[in-house]
């Protein structure tokens, strides 16, 4: 996440020792197609998101999906690294709540020192209060 520090906040995952690497064969796709990967990947590197490696162990092909609006959206099958991996103790049943506990964790760690004194913080609400006008102008100014 750009202008966060991975050492701050990081996802990791595991896999199995014996687990062989598997890199798929590169798909052949359309210009168009071809056009939307190379700017989303332009995008993803510029953010961080993603870096360059020389030597791939793994290596998933991306599936560009067309959303009801015609635009195409760029997704990558994790089917072979995710057989790979092994099963979270704690399942999440979707994405959403992954993105929730993860935005959770990191804004309890930023404002770790607010929370409880000034401040609450759950998932995408943040409450700053205060006893009166002076101070909270001052916890704001604090805070942000």
């Amino acid at each position: 996440m750009p202008g966060i520090d991975p050492n701050f906040m990081c996802h990791k995952f595991s896999i199995y020792l014996e687990a062989m690497p598997i890199a798929q064969c590169k798909r052949k796709m359309g210009t168009e197609r071809k056009i939307v990967v190379e700017a989303e990947l332009t995008k993803l590197l510029k953010a961080k998101f993603i870096r360059e490696v020389q030597y791939m162990t793994w290596l998933e092909n991306v599936v560009m999906i067309k959303r009801p609006i015609g635009k195409l959206r760029m997704c990558t099958d994790y089917t072979n690294l995710t057989k790979a991996c092994p099963k979270d103790t704690y399942p999440l049943p979707n994405i959403d709540q992954l993105v929730d506990v993860t935005y959770q964790t990191l804004m309890d760690k930023i404002f770790r020192h607010h929370i409880d004194k000034n401040m609450e913080v759950y998932v995408d609400n943040m409450v700053v209060k205060s006893g009166d006008l002076v101070t909270h102008t001052n916890d704001l100014a604090e805070v942000f």
